[in-house]
């Protein structure tokens, strides 16, 4: 199950670098939250309209993956390392 995880992040991180908000709508559970750098908390429809107003990423990874199986079920918890454009090039 961790590889298939591992997967999915590569997939979500390659979305989220590339902008791609269709790719985020099928990659990111309805009940997705994300945690910015500074403690805000958005929802998936928050996190993928940052897109939309402007946000383009240099780099966008995932590290630190701790995953936890529950049966059928895992849980995976990572931090995001990412590396915005400079205003300049988006």
């Amino acid at each position: 199950m961790g590889d298939s995880i591992r997967s999915f992040l590569q997939q979500w991180a390659a979305a989220e670098c590339a902008g791609d908000a269709v790719a985020l709508r099928e990659l990111l559970a309805d009940d997705f939250v994300g945690i910015g750098p500074v403690g805000f908390v958005l929802p998936k429809a928050g996190w993928i309209g940052r897109h939309g107003q402007g946000l383009r990423y240099d780099a966008f990874d995932v590290d630190d993956v701790q995953i936890r199986s529950y049966g059928d079920v895992a849980v995976a918890v990572g931090t995001a390392v990412t590396r915005p454009l400079p205003n300049s090039e988006r």
